[in-house]
């Protein structure tokens, strides 16, 4: 069976709509997050106005709490290629996620507004 790669921009909606995670995630659905998306949530966390950072927090520990996290290994990084290609391919261009890849100015009204391009996940064999 293979198992859905969630990435942050899809955790972020989740979170926007103020919904539990089980209205985006089935039962029987086989999730993970890579460990690179965990540190991707928790600069949301640190970069957040003081109205946010909690809800912020709690909600990523959460996230740790129900999904599995994978290392971001050469597996995972094959995955994100074949994401990255399927998203350019569709005309929505988004920057490989590694730690030298710029990311944008944190919004400074603590919103995920300036985080968020199009929703992605890779599936992971």
């Amino acid at each position: 069976m293979s198992r859905l790669l969630l990435d942050a921009t899809f955790l972020v909606e989740a979170d926007r709509s103020s919904a539990s995670l089980d209205k985006f995630i089935a039962d029987d659905d086989e999730v993970a997050i890579a460990a690179v998306t965990v540190a991707e949530l928790l600069v949301g966390v640190l970069l957040a106005d003081r109205a946010h950072r909690r809800g912020r927090r709690q909600f990523v520990d959460e996230v740790k709490e129900i999904i599995p996290t994978v290392d971001y290994d050469a597996t995972v990084a094959a995955s994100d290629a074949e994401l990255l290609v399927a998203v350019r391919r569709q005309g929505r261009p988004r920057e490989p996620t590694t730690s030298s890849s710029p990311r944008p100015p944190a919004p400074s009204t603590g919103s995920w507004s300036r985080l968020t391009p199009p929703p992605m996940t890779a599936c992971l064999g």
